[in-house]
């Protein structure tokens, strides 16, 4: 009975959060691209058409980071005419979300479906009890569109909201809010200044077994990186080393690195010759064989911690 009774324990004491892109939907080889010519379209630009080779160098180029891809690929050809120097951040962010609402009505339409095994995965960790949390406020396809992409999931399955992201305990903590509202402000700061100083140790430290320069942008895209992992974990009621990330880019791996989150790797069609040496594992697709499976996350999320 001991026995059981401690392998329903550590069933319990685990959570799984999703990526969306590679990893629940292969968006780049699906809609993407078409997605990012159609903004082009809309927006008269008769010279940008991504096609397969150039949209693929971009992407690997830059990480998949969608505004330096703009950047480096109008760079390259030229800027229009009618975008100033000084407008040139205000142009791409507006392609991008032209490019989203394309993404989202091709999701809508159903043309941009769920990777093969990802059903079977979710149902058998849902009945298991395992935590699940989507992480929609990263997604490139916005919260409502990944609600869209995942209803037929069931109920068991969480997406992260911004919401969500808010009113977790670490942000606010990281902000000077919530939970320090009374405490006297220089308390507050030295608070703040701690958790700071703990995400610099951490990052340091994953740099030093990457062999990376780091100097942590505690405001930028890493930080929200960091901000949604945390608050994920914070959702699932699970702490962040009991939670497995299955990421499907460098960015994920690595900002679950900084937190000491353990990570697979779902490849894609974009990512299938990467390599990933922050990640417990990478894993080609779901299922039994050379996929992903619950009982490898178990001894991969064990082994994590032996």
């Amino acid at each position: 009975m001991d026995s059981l009774r401690k392998a329903k324990e550590r069933q319990r004491n685990m959570a799984v959060v999703f990526e969306i892109e590679g990893v629940l939907t292969d968006i780049h080889r699906r809609a993407n691209r078409e997605a990012y010519n159609l903004s082009f379209k809309d927006l008269d630009l008769d010279c940008a058409n991504w096609t397969e080779p150039v949209y693929k160098d971009l992407y690997r180029s830059v990480g998949g980071d969608e505004e330096r891809m703009l950047q480096v690929f109008f760079d390259r050809i030229g800027w229009p005419l009618a975008v100033p120097t000084s407008e040139r951040k205000t142009f791409t962010r507006k392609c991008l979300e032209i490019k989203k609402k394309h993404l989202e009505s091709f999701i809508e339409a159903g043309r941009l479906p769920l990777r093969p095994g990802v059903a079977e995965f979710v149902q058998e960790a849902a009945s298991e009890g395992v935590a699940l949390v989507i992480l929609g406020v990263s997604s490139r396809i916005g919260y409502d569109a990944t609600r869209k992409l995942v209803e037929g999931l069931g109920d068991a399955v969480r997406v992260l909201s911004d919401e969500d992201v808010r009113a977790s305990t670490y942000a606010q903590v990281a902000a000077g809010e919530g939970a320090l509202a009374g405490i006297d402000n220089m308390l507050a700061r030295q608070l703040a200044e701690a958790v700071n100083a703990e995400k610099q140790r951490l990052a340091e430290m994953v740099a030093e077994k990457l062999k990376l320069t780091v100097d942590l942008d505690t405001g930028g895209k890493s930080e929200e990186a960091l901000l949604a992992l945390r608050a994920a974990a914070e959702l699932a009621g699970t702490p962040v080393g009991r939670c497995v990330l299955l990421a499907g880019s460098h960015v994920g791996v690595q900002a679950a690195a900084r937190i000491s989150m353990p990570c697979v790797v779902v490849k894609s069609s974009y990512t299938a010759g990467a390599e990933f040496p922050g990640a417990l594992a990478t894993y080609g697709d779901y299922g039994m064989g050379s996929g992903v499976t619950l009982a490898k996350l178990r001894r991969g999320l064990e082994k994590f911690h032996s």
